[in-house]
């Protein structure tokens, strides 16, 4: 199965400049654990519930976001995301297309998908396992503050 069938839209975003406590109301708001982190169109980064968990509301998000973020094209494969969450060891990718952030697949979302059915997945190649479409976005030359 290919990512734009599983991902999920809209994506909700933060910019390094907002604050924990807006990413954790968002992720409250629209029941989520990552918010990808944009600058402009860029994405710089990716925050994770987890990474809030100690956080103080008014402590900015790019001191606690993650900054090396791995993407994938929509026609990346689940299986192709699936080694992409094992091997990076974090809980979701973004989906991109032509420079644009277009979805988000969670491990959630993997896991919803081996739990259907195999009626539900039918139709849909499952066996597809092409090389990984990877990119790697970095954030543009800024360094986090000191703890």
């Amino acid at each position: 199965m290919r990512l734009r069938d599983l991902m999920k839209q809209p994506v909700y975003t933060v910019t390094p400049a907002d604050t924990a406590g807006h990413a954790r109301q968002l992720m409250r708001q629209h029941d989520i654990r990552h918010l990808p982190v944009v600058d402009g169109k860029d994405i710089v980064g990716l925050i994770a519930q987890r990474d809030l968990l100690l956080a103080d509301d008014d402590l900015k998000v790019e001191i606690v976001m993650s900054r090396d973020v791995a993407t994938l094209p929509p026609d990346a494969t689940a299986r192709e995301a699936a080694n992409l969450l094992r091997g990076r060891k974090v809980g979701c990718v973004p989906v991109v297309e032509k420079g644009q952030l277009v979805g988000m697949v969670s491990e959630m979302d993997l896991l919803e998908l081996v739990s259907r059915p195999a009626a539900a997945v039918q139709g849909h190649n499952r066996h597809d396992q092409g090389s990984p479409s990877v990119t790697h976005a970095r954030s543009r030359g800024r360094t986090p503050p000191a703890h």
